[in-house]
Formats: structure tokens, C-alpha cells, sequence
């Protein structure tokens, strides 16, 4: 599982630096974070591998993050221009500037984050091929791999049930990162015989597009807070050289096409955009009623049975079905 997951994080590094796939950098960082979940959930089996290299892994998802996060909101921002009047629209632009000059050019400009990909692949491949990995207490992957999904499920309840309001901006982040971990473990699962998964990875996935929703207006509102602070001063700046005689117009002229008003009903599309997924996540939540519990249960039960019962008896265990055929999953 991690070397097919270093291997995709690889063929996504060199599609990034290469420049001609849009998508590289999102494939890229999903098969980090996908890579991070395995090392995290069965380390104790992986003995070559230690516990820094998934926090090296979850670094490096980091160092690209920044640039992901100016993708997404220069998508939204693309969209909102039918919804702004023309007064509005210079601050669009001057928003759009902003998040632009914050992204890399293609290809080179993550020059670094490859190089740092390619010197941790190298370092996991050796460690994984180092035969120094061992099943503690005896254990099967079934086994395992129940307690893992048991323990990322009360993860998640927890952290959805720490979400007080559309505002709560750390209790959502941290309910998406616990969805996005159960939802990768469950993930290989779908298809299996007597371990379907596709269900559950359903309901996380529909969950998790809403948690991301809400972390990118979370994260898309500080931007234009700050976005407007600078406008704030910028224009102020303006002002005072009109009111000095020290720029054409007066200050009419520097109030008439500053980017503020524009900046601040984008504030209110994006404020409009987060109180409308957190209610679909509510309603999301109504729906489930604990249904996605008590299926990964299921699954946890069925994983245990099976694999102490072929721990017993010696016969081969049944892989599951994508991890035997190693074809993409695909999503986020």
C-alpha cells in the first residue's frame, strides 16, 4: 500500500514539473495524504518506517498547501463576476491580482517541493524494502486494520460533535482531516466481498466535500479580511495626498475607484456561501443519524472475524480488491 502511494505521490510530482496538467498538484497532495494515513495507521507493522517520516510527508503536503488553497479561490472569485455590478469589479481585480501573484508559475515553481518529494520517496522505499517490518502481537491486517477504522470513527464523531456554528473555523478543519483519514482506510475496501465499503466512503465523501467547502470559505474570508485592511489603507494613503494637493482629482476621485466596495460584497458572497454549506452539513449530519458509525462497525466486525479466523487456521487471507489490482481511487 505505501509503495503504490509513493509511486502515484511520484508520477504526480513529475506531471507538476512538467506543467502541462492542471490537476498534478491536487493528485500530488492526495497521495501524500493518503501515504501519511497508511504510515500513521500501521507503523506498528511497518518497522523500518518511523514516526517523523509521516510527519515529514504531512510537511511536505503543507508546503504546497498555500498555493492549492489561491486554485481554489481564484475559481470561486472567477465565478462571482456575473453576481458583482460594475462599480463592484474593481475589487474583483484587485483580489484576483492578489491571489495570482501568490501562485508559482507552472512547473518550476515547485521545483523545491520535487526535490523534497524525490529525496523522502527514496529514503520510504529503502525502509520499506528493508524486511524489518513485523506483526505485533501476531496480528493480521484485518485486525488491524478494525482497530484503525474504530479508532479514526470515534475521531471523527468527536470532532464533528465539537462543531458549534458555521464561524467554528478549527473544530471544522479538524472534522475534515478526521473524515478524510477514515475515508482513505475504508477506501481499498470498496468492492471486496463481504467488506464493501462503498457506502460508507459515500457518506464520508458527501461529508467531507461539505467540510471542505466550509474550511475554503473559512480560509477564503481571512483572505479578504486581510485583503481589505490593505485596500483600507491603501485608499486612505489616497485620500490624504487629495486632501494635500499631491494627486490629480481631489478626493472624490480617490474614493470613486478604490477596490473596497467590491472587496466587501465578496465578503458577503463568501459569508452567504459558508452559512449555506454548514446548513447542508447539518442536514447531512440529520440524514446519517449515525448510520456511518454503526456501518463502519460492521466492516470493524467483519475485518476482525476474518482475519482471526485465518490467523487460526493458516489459510491464505483474501486481499482486498483494490489493493490486489492497485488501481486508482481517485477524489480528494
Amino acid at each position: 500500500m505505501a509503495r503504490a502511494l509513493l509511486a502515484e505521490a511520484g508520477e504526480a510530482a513529475e506531471r507538476l514539473e512538467a506543467g502541462a496538467d492542471p490537476e498534478a498538484l491536487h493528485d500530488l497532495r492526495v497521495a501524500l495524504r493518503r501515504l501519511r494515513t497508511v504510515l500513521r495507521a500501521f507503523r506498528p507493522w511497518l518497522g523500518g518506517v518511523r514516526r517523523r517520516d509521516a510527519r515529514r510527508v504531512a510537511k511536505l503536503a503543507r508546503a504546497t498547501g498555500a498555493a492549492r488553497d489561491a486554485e481554489v479561490q481564484l475559481g470561486w472569485l472567477a465565478a462571482q463576476r456575473e453576481r458583482l455590478s460594475r462599480g463592484r469589479l474593481p475589487g474583483l481585480a484587485w483580489m484576483v491580482a492578489r491571489l495570482e501573484a501568490r501562485r508559482p508559475a507552472a512547473g518550476g515553481g515547485y521545483g523545491r517541493e520535487i526535490a523534497r518529494e524525490r529525496r523522502l520517496a527514496r529514503k520510504l522505499r529503502r525502509r520499506l524494502a528493508s524486511r524489518r517490518t513485523r506483526r505485533a502481537g501476531g496480528e493480521t491486517l484485518g485486525v488491524a486494520l478494525a482497530a484503525a477504522l474504530r479508532a479514526e470513527r470515534g475521531a471523527l464523531d468527536e470532532r464533528l460533535g465539537a462543531i458549534r456554528g458555521a464561524a467554528d473555523v478549527e473544530a471544522v478543519h479538524q472534522a475534515r482531516i478526521a473524515a478524510k483519514r477514515l475515508r482513505y482506510l475504508l477506501e481499498p475496501l470498496r468492492g471486496t466481498p463481504g467488506l464493501d465499503a462503498t457506502e460508507a466512503v459515500d457518506r464520508l465523501k458527501r461529508a467531507q466535500d461539505l467540510l471542505g467547502e466550509l474550511h475554503d470559505a473559512h480560509v477564503l474570508g481571512r483572505e479578504l479580511a486581510l485583503a481589505l485592511e490593505d485596500a483600507s489603507v491603501e485608499q486612505a494613503r489616497r485620500l490624504a495626498a487629495a486632501a494635500l494637493g499631491e494627486a490629480q482629482g481631489g478626493p472624490r476621485a480617490a474614493l470613486r475607484h478604490g477596490p473596497r466596495a467590491g472587496l466587501l460584497a465578496l465578503v458577503r458572497l463568501a459569508r452567504a456561501r459558508r452559512d449555506a454549506r454548514f446548513e447542508e452539513l447539518e442536514a447531512e449530519r440529520a440524514r446519517d443519524a449515525g448510520a456511518l458509525g454503526a456501518g463502519v462497525e460492521v466492516l470493524a466486525g467483519a475485518l476482525e472475524r476474518r482475519g482471526r479466523g485465518a490467523s487460526r487456521s493458516g489459510a491464505p487471507r483474501a486481499r482486498p480488491r483494490a489493493w490486489r489490482e492497485r488501481r486508482r481511487t481517485g477524489g480528494s
